[in-house]
């Protein structure tokens, strides 16, 4: 997770797609300033924030009604998440907090 100076519109996930081999973990660590999240969802979408998601024109993600979600996957400023390890396949991870913040992982 990264912030740009140039503020909230900026924030993304870098890299934006990455490529992993089976077994292996994602570690996420939080550069920025605001509270993140690094959660896998089925299909990119909004967040877990109703005014970002209204002014996005977006719809939240089912993974939103998970209880305690946010604190699973989520990382403070400064701190980390990891993934279990993943098997072969593609995934879609994205702050349920800031939904334009998204990454494509593929593993083989």
């Amino acid at each position: 997770m990264q912030r740009s100076a140039r503020g909230p519109a900026s924030w993304r996930f870098s890299p934006g797609q990455l490529k992993l081999d089976a077994g292996g973990t994602i570690t996420a660590h939080n550069r920025g300033g605001e509270f993140h999240t690094f959660t896998r969802v089925a299909a990119f979408g909004g967040g877990c924030v109703a005014p970002l998601n209204a002014a996005l024109g977006l719809t939240p993600v089912p993974e939103c009604a998970i209880p305690g979600i946010l604190a699973t996957t989520g990382a403070a400023p400064g701190g980390s998440v990891r993934t279990s390890p993943l098997a072969a396949g593609t995934y879609r991870f994205q702050c349920l907090i800031h939904p334009w913040q998204k990454a494509t992982v593929t593993v083989r």
